[in-house]
């Protein structure tokens, strides 16, 4: 039998099969199904399920039940009926459940060849595969090393008395929609339900990449938490709506402990001082150098009027060190009156040998009096930096250098760094080549400079000659006389190759037509061949910018690259070969013939979104989410010249102010964002950010990207160097931001359900100022002199306008749909704005705020202007093309686009996410 079609006969009302332990209720089932109760199973594995029989007492005894998941033709199991009365016990065996759909069960009873009943409608079920964490990777340390939780500064730099609430973050793989994470303090619980936008819905698998939750951590949850020993002890676990938990071995996450001073009760933090008297110490450091053999002191401030003289101080100090036994050292003093009668600091000493290099330490004490505990202090933390002089670190490649060595891609060399923070002033280093050829000259002996370091060169002779063999080298510490070894490098030198690379290829080379750049690069990226004599060869039937064809000689830049530019296409071949010869080393490229769609309207063969101009004004970049694609226009020629397949959702997107990478936000895809080469498509970093990322913005000088998260109340800033990502909690649903010149302020819209938009200080990340807004602010952007802000809605169809000094809307202007993307011209005295579904864009001047209409097809929805205003693109989400408008034509009112013909429109919603 087969349940790929229903049963012809149905004759029996049959009642929905149970599975026994399963999850109820959840979301987007029936039942859930754990892995308990199916994986986990002893005797073979598998659910349990139980059918009654029927009502109808029709069954007879040699009927046949059988299990089934709807749509597949093996049965699960059957049974022969003995009892009609009896209970009938099947079982979904292990494997057969898919984790990454709703599955429908149900069971059918046959009667010879014919099927007698079918159950319906069909239970259904909701499994998970992968627990929520994953597994536990590293069981030698304490918690799941999988789940991250990340307090913040308000709580884990100690809880007092003003403290009122805080967002804790926490972060972990394959979260899930409907997962319950569980916060424990000091053995109290409070749970957070993880909402249905913050992460992937069910029967959605989750995604490896972790995602960060927030939820508010209270003063009345600290408050049942606290204990007399004034600690805050935090950790959390998540189990997803079926009942799944993280690694059975480790469920919680690591634990966290921070002071607890709610009431203001507790004495003051002890000091930490390599030297008794000195006002500009960092407390926060322990110099080994500064402390040079002395013991650490701990020193008790006594001026609060708690402390007595007589009374004693038990001090203790703990030294963690990654990987090794805490160190633990109890200290005692008692508190002394001078010669006056003044109470006198209590001072304390940890011996030397127990400040160990690279650990952190805390140090608390407690008071006592007469054997009677009267007091606790908070926690005193540092950090301890210097290293032993003995233990010294191999020599190591200064960049762009990489281990192993190709010697063709190093003609002057490459340089070996050493270096020993702790050293004095006069010692030197020698570099050793521990098994070099016999005849390799000695390095010279070298006076480490300021910095503590010392440069030494490996000729690119020495690299040929040791070529395909390995380098063992190591540095040697001459101090005082004394000779010290340091561990040893061990480099691999390959034998010399250096293969051409088409890295924007295949080329694609229109009729009549040229293709701008075919870019070849010699080397790697790290580490280019400068001043490479290149052969490049066109195949038949292409020829060079001058007609000129055949074979040319290039030399590569400082980067390793060559550009050949001007290619033509004579006539129509097959895939021919584009090849490019150094040192004997042959790459190739295909190159083609393609044909173009018309002048003004620009062919992509996928569905645009947003896009973003270069600023130098030579490429478009169009986003196209359901192609997971962005699209490269050059726009001398209005012609795609790329294609790069980032294999994930590509949403909204902005371009360093140096054009070398495009920025790219994923909505659907774990919540990421990508930091891309413009030149070659390679995604270079991936940023994981808070769920759903949507809008995006780049401050001028491009340090820091602004994030919108749609369905959240957060927006991340994030460092583009470091990669830092720093949340920030704003209204419901931000989305499109424009940032000051000096990028000190960033403007954002709140869209629903309260409209304004928020002004952040980037320097603090606080909202300093909320402006209210009719409603469904979507997109703004700032006058060149960052005097008003234009605000596109899109719920509200109009455009409005904001003095950034008064912080007031002086100004509304009504438009004919939704304000989908709104762009200003370089002197700021025109805004462009696309409309949704009227094939048109509206034209503002803003001296006059006359208004004209400029058609355009499509549904419109991104938009971008040339930094010299030459040209507007304008993306048609519904259709497969961006339209390129002149300035000749943007200048004009209620023109047409020539023999161009719009078709009509489907009523297509402008909110519509690409899933």
């Amino acid at each position: 039998m087969t349940l790929l079609e229903p049963p012809e006969n149905i004759v029996l009302a049959l009642d929905l099969p149970r599975v026994l332990g399963a999850t109820r209720p959840v979301e987007g089932a029936d039942i859930g199904i754990s892995m308990v109760i199916y994986d986990l199973v002893i005797d073979g594995g598998g659910a349990t399920v139980e059918v009654d029989p029927p009502l109808s007492g029709t069954m007879n005894p040699g009927d046949v039940m059988a299990l089934w998941l709807v749509g597949e033709t093996a049965v699960l199991e059957s049974k022969i009926i003995v009892d009609v009365n009896a209970t009938t016990t099947l079982r979904i065996p292990k494997g057969r459940l898919h984790p990454n759909r709703v599955n429908e069960l149900v069971y059918s009873i046959q009667r010879g060849s014919q099927n007698i009943g079918t159950s319906a409608p069909p239970l259904t079920l909701l499994y998970n595969k992968i627990r929520p964490g994953l597994k536990d990777t590293k069981p030698e340390i304490d918690g799941h090393s999988e789940l991250e939780l990340l307090l913040p500064d308000a709580i884990k730099n100690g809880v007092g008395p003003d403290f009122v609430s805080a967002q804790v973050c926490v972060s972990y793989p394959y979260c899930r929609a409907y997962d319950r994470i569980s916060l424990k303090c000091n053995g109290e619980l409070m749970t957070y339900q993880v909402g249905k936008f913050e992460a992937p819905q069910p029967p959605d698998p989750g995604s490896p990449l972790p995602i960060t939750v927030y939820f508010t951590v209270t003063r009345a949850y600290l408050e049942s938490a606290k204990r007399p020993s004034g600690k805050l002890d935090f950790s959390y676990t998540v189990t997803d709506q079926l009942g799944n938990t993280p690694d059975t071995d480790a469920v919680w996450s690591a634990s966290q402990n921070v002071d607890e001073d709610l009431a203001g009760t507790r004495l003051p933090a002890p000091i930490l001082r390599e030297i008794q008297n000195d006002p500009d110490d960092d407390p926060g450091l322990i110099d080994l150098e500064k402390l040079a053999g002395n013991p650490l002191l701990v020193i008790v401030v006594t001026a609060d009027d708690r402390f007595q003289t007589g009374d004693t101080i038990n001090a203790t100090y703990t030294a963690r060190l990654e990987g090794k036994p805490d160190v633990v050292v109890p200290v005692s003093g008692i508190i002394e009156a001078d010669e006056f009668g003044q109470k006198k600091p209590c001072i304390l000493q940890v011996p030397n040998d127990k400040v160990v290099a690279g650990s952190t330490v805390t140090v608390t004490y407690e008071q006592l009096r007469n054997s009677t505990l009267i007091g606790s202090s908070k926690t005193a933390a540092a950090r301890v930096i210097g290293d032993n002089p003995i233990d010294l670190q191999p020599p190591f490649l200064v960049a762009p250098a990489k281990n192993p060595i190709e010697p063709s891609l190093y003609p002057d060399g490459v340089r070996v760094r050493v270096e020993h923070l702790t050293a004095h002033d006069g010692d030197e280093a020698r570099l050793e080549a521990l098994n070099a050829l016999p005849g390799t000259p000695e390095f010279a002996t070298v006076r480490l400079n300021n910095n503590k370091r010392a440069n030494f060169t490996l000729s690119s002779a020495l690299l040929t000659e040791h070529q395909g063999k390995d380098l063992r080298l190591r540095w040697v510490l001459i101090s005082n006389g004394v000779e010290t070894p340091s561990l040893e490098l061990s480099l691999t030198v390959l034998k010399m190759s250096a293969i051409p690379t088409f890295i924007n290829g295949p080329y694609l080379i229109a009729p009549a037509g040229r293709l701008k750049n075919v870019i070849i690069r010699i080397g790697t990226e790290t580490q280019p061949v400068a001043e490479a004599i290149v052969s490049v060869a066109l195949p038949n039937g292409f020829n060079y910018a001058d007609g000129g064809t055949g074979v040319r000689e290039f030399i590569t830049d400082a980067f390793g690259l060559i550009t050949v530019s001007g290619v033509k296409g004579a006539r129509r071949p097959a895939t021919e070969r584009l090849t490019a010869t150094y040192a004997t080393q042959t790459g190739t490229a295909d190159v083609l013939i393609q044909s173009y769609a018309p002048p003004g309207r620009i062919e992509l063969g996928l569905l645009p979104y947003v896009v973003a101009m270069s600023h130098d004004g030579t490429k478009a970049y169009v986003t196209s989410p359901p192609s997971r694609t962005i699209c490269v226009i050059e726009t001398s020629t209005n012609r795609p010249i790329n294609y790069f397949n980032i294999g994930k959702q590509c949403a909204y997107i902005a371009v360093s102010p140096d054009d070398a990478f495009i920025y790219v936000t994923h909505s659907y895809s774990g919540g990421t964002v990508s930091f891309i080469e413009s030149l070659t498509g390679r995604v270079v970093k991936t940023v994981t950010t808070a769920q759903a990322p949507s809008h995006i913005a780049l401050n001028p000088s491009g340090t820091e990207l602004y994030i919108s998260h749609e369905g959240t109340t957060t927006i991340s800033l994030i460092n583009t160097t470091t990669t830092v990502v720093r949340p920030v909690v704003v209204g419901e649903r931000p989305q499109g931001g424009a940032f000051t010149k000096d990028g000190k302020f960033l403007y954002i819209c709140i869209y629903y359900p309260q409209s304004y938009v928020s002004i952040i200080d980037t320097a603090t990340q606080n909202v300093i100022h909320n402006i209210p807004v009719a409603k469904g602010p979507w997109t703004c952007v700032l006058s060149p002199d960052n005097r008003y802000l234009y605000v596109a809605h899109q719920d509200a169809s109009l455009i409005s306008v904001i003095d950034t000094v008064t912080h007031k809307v002086i100004r509304t202007l009504s438009v004919d749909s939704y304000a989908m993307h709104i762009v200003i011209n370089s002197n700021g005295t025109f805004l462009y704005v696309s409309l949704w579904a009227t094939q048109k864009i509206l034209a503002i001047n803003t001296l006059t705020f006359s208004t004209h209409y400029i058609p355009a097809a499509g549904n419109l929805r991104g938009l971008a202007i040339s930094p010299d205003d030459s040209r507007l693109y304008v993306c048609d989400s519904a259709g497969s093309t961006v339209t390129a408008l002149q300035s000749d034509y943007l200048a004009a009112s209620d023109l047409t686009l020539g023999n161009m013909n719009f078709p009509e429109l489907e009523n297509i919603d402008p909110h519509q996410q690409w899933e």
